[in-house]
């Protein structure tokens, strides 16, 4: 992945998706934690129950909550990116 700094971040495997309910088949099958209506679990840092996976956007369940809105999935992605770069940014959302 090359940033707009040009700085480089090797990686694996990138998954991008977009839609209403969380697409969590994929996680399932690598058996990552996933709650009881769906999305995959992450904690503050948008880590899934396996630390070396992240999860970002209506996939991502956090604090038993699923986000269908635009603004909490781009925080999440600077939290994902703090976390990748050893950051200390832990994901919060205004209240609803």
């Amino acid at each position: 992945m090359v940033f707009q700094d040009d700085k480089v971040l090797e990686t694996d495997l990138i998954v991008f998706s977009a839609g209403i309910r969380p697409r969590d088949q994929l996680a399932r099958d690598c058996g990552l934690e996933i709650g009881e209506r769906g999305g995959v679990v992450v904690d503050n840092q948008c880590l899934t129950s396996d630390p070396a996976i992240l999860a970002v956007g209506e996939v991502a369940l956090w604090n038993q909550s699923i986000f269908g809105l635009v603004a909490p999935g781009y925080q999440m992605a600077k939290t994902a990116l703090s976390t990748l770069t050893g950051g200390d940014t832990h994901f919060e959302v205004a209240p609803i």
